[in-house]
């Protein structure tokens, strides 16, 4: 019984930690959006490329700014919102897993766990390729840490999430059945005694023989139908 409880307790720490994980990543995101939302032009993006990606062939710089200014500011703060959208989608559904029945909540915080490590990884790529170019223009914002940083730190915010539900996911369910064998096991123990004390009515001649029979069926009809 203390090992369970132990157990137990053990999984909703764990489900917790997952939900807060998932919170800070988000917040991280949301830095990271506003950034880019606020951005208004994306000009220097060029010698970030020749400086982030000189190992690269000349071909495939150029290919690189080409289908960055072809993409556009506007279609990047869409991907920015909709990252963030996503991400709250997320959240929501992880905290909501916590307050549903084990069945669902490991449904409902796989579907978190997804959601977030897709548009983590968003904003990781975004973060990594685009936040030099971006911070150049931005003069007013002063970022003690750079966008990249944020994405990364999102990123693995989230992975640690993820890996804190596929460690608690197996227990929730081991969890879930030794509670409801021990509920069953108290049940059919109550039924037990509530018999014997019966028998031991007829026995005294405190009841008659069709009472006791009558109140058998039922108590055996209801924890079948229980069970």
């Amino acid at each position: 019984m203390r090992c369970i409880i132990m157990e137990k307790n053990a999984g909703k720490y764990l489900s917790i930690s997952f939900a807060v994980l998932t919170c800070i990543a988000l917040i991280l995101s949301l830095k990271i959006s506003l950034v880019y939302i606020r951005a208004k032009s994306y000009y220097g993006n060029e010698t970030y490329f020749e400086n982030g990606f000189h190992f690269l062939k000349r071909d495939i710089i150029t290919l690189a700014n080409e289908l960055f200014y072809d993409v556009g500011a506007s279609s990047i703060k869409i991907i920015c919102l909709l990252c963030v959208v996503f991400g709250a989608i997320g959240v929501v559904l992880s905290l909501s897993g916590l307050l549903c029945s084990v069945k669902n909540a490991k449904l409902l915080c796989t579907i978190a766990v997804s959601v977030a490590l897709v548009f983590s990884l968003i904003y990781t790529i975004l973060g990594i390729v685009y936040a030099e170019a971006v911070e150049v223009i931005i003069s007013e914002e002063e970022l003690s840490v750079s966008v990249s940083t944020y994405s990364y730190f999102s990123f693995v915010a989230v992975l640690v999430a993820g890996a804190l539900y596929f460690v608690t996911a197996p227990k929730a369910d081991k969890v879930a059945e030794s509670l409801q064998s021990q509920v069953l096991e108290e049940k059919e123990l109550k039924t037990v005694e509530v018999l014997l004390r019966y028998k031991e009515l007829f026995d005294k001649g405190v009841i008659t023989e069709q009472e006791y029979e009558n109140k058998k069926r039922a108590l055996l009809g209801e924890s079948k139908e229980k069970s």
